[in-house]
Order: C-alpha cells, then structure tokens, then sequence
C-alpha cells in the first residue's frame, strides 16, 4: 500500500501508522476483514452501509483511508495468487487468527478458482471448536479445516493427499466426502507435549523484512515471537 500510494500524487501514501489503525486500534469493528470484503468473496453494497453505519465515528479523513486500503485489495490478492501458484504447489494452507478469517477466505477462492486440484487447508485459533466446523460448512472452497492440535493432524493429512489416498479421520478434523462436511470431534485431552512442537525457523520472515520499502522503519521495532507454554505469549527483539 505504501508503494502504490507513494507513485501517485492523489492523497499522501499510506503509512504504517495507517496500517496500526487497522491491526490495533479498529480491531474490535473488525475494519481488516471489512477492508478485504471486496467483490471476489461476495461483497454486496447493503453489508457496506450496515457495516459503515456501526463505525460513522471515524474522521472522514480515515473513512477515505479505509476506502483507499481496499481499492488495492483486488490487485494485491491476484498478486498473492500469482507467487502462491507459482510453486505449483498441491496443498495451501491458512493460519487464522484474529482480522484474518476474510483475507484468507477471498484469496482461498480465488487460488480455487484458478486451481480447482488444489486442497485448501484452514487452521489457528479461528477456526476452533465450533468456529471451525462452521466454517467449513459454509465455504465450500475450503477442503480441510484442523481444529485444535495441528502439528501431528497436518502431516497426516499431507501425507494423504499427496499419495492420492482419502483423508483419514482424525480428532477436530472437518473435511469432506462427496462434497458433504464430515466433523469429527476434538480431542478432550490433546497429547501433544511442547517438546514434540518443532523450533519455528525465522529466516524467510527476516528476508521479506529485508525486501521491504520500509524496512529502515520498521527494523528497530522487528520482534520474533515464541512460547513458552500454551496460551503465553513473549515477544523478543532481534537485532
């Protein structure tokens, strides 16, 4: 966003600061899922007014900020499809969390679209317990979703598509027979010790930091996260 607004000459460039305003300060009118509501999901001009009618509280200068974020939306998502499908890849998977079920939704129907073999797999804390077993009935364009524990369930399930086999059930699983969605229920006790759960590898996060056209401003905030027990969250800088 900031690159496309800093070519043209209408309005200032979009900023981090701008960004915040969605990730931070909107978040409870949930503006980074409105924003990627664009026509490719099913946008329709009725929910746009019922929605904007709940956060008239903004400035009008925000309200044309919101607008503008969500012109690039269309262009950015085919560009996201474009890397994605580059790889020729057989399986793609969504972690959801937060502002992030409707970014992951469109761009998941649009790589279907173009790629009908594809298995969309949808994981994270949004799509647990009952979140995910809806969530997967009404989007037909999502193949898989794992509830709960995935570390164990995810390679399984890969292991299955790839070898062309059908996908066995397994504890919190929702996929599908027939086009029919199939919810077996989460485990009571997940038997997943902390000490099975692989190191996260930092270095593809680091080089995309590098890439950026901001990265001179956002370098002396960069912070890698890691848990130390299930529900506790720390971040760290790395310099």
């Amino acid at each position: 966003m900031h690159a496309r607004t800093s070519e043209t000459a209408a309005g200032k460039p979009l900023t981090i600061d701008d960004y915040q305003q969605v990730a931070h300060k909107a978040f409870v009118v949930q503006l980074g899922d409105w924003i990627f509501k664009v026509p490719s999901f099913g946008a329709s001009a009725t929910d746009d007014d019922a929605y904007l009618n709940c956060v008239r509280g903004e400035t009008s200068e925000q309200e044309l900020t919101n607008a503008r974020m969500r012109s690039f939306v269309p262009d950015f998502l085919e560009a996201a499809a474009d890397q994605l499908l580059a790889g020729a890849p057989r399986i793609i998977g969504f972690s959801s969390v937060f502002q992030q079920n409707v970014p992951a939704l469109v761009l998941a129907n649009i790589l279907k679209k173009r790629d009908p073999s594809l298995t969309i797999v949808f994981g994270g804390d949004n799509c647990d317990g009952p979140m995910g077993a809806a969530l997967h009935d009404c989007f037909p364009w999502v193949d898989v979703v794992v509830r709960g524990e995935g570390e164990r369930v995810l390679v399984e399930i890969a292991k299955d598509i790839l070898a062309g086999h059908s996908i066995r059930p397994q504890p919190g699983l929702c996929y599908r027979i027939d086009g029919r969605s199939v919810v077996i229920p989460e485990s009571s006790s997940p038997d997943l010790s902390m000490a099975d759960v692989p190191t996260p590898i930092y270095d593809e996060y680091f080089e995309r930091i590098a890439e950026s056209p901001l990265c001179a401003e956002l370098w002396p905030d960069i912070a890698i996260l890691f848990e130390s027990s299930r529900g506790c969250w720390w971040g760290a800088k790395s310099h």
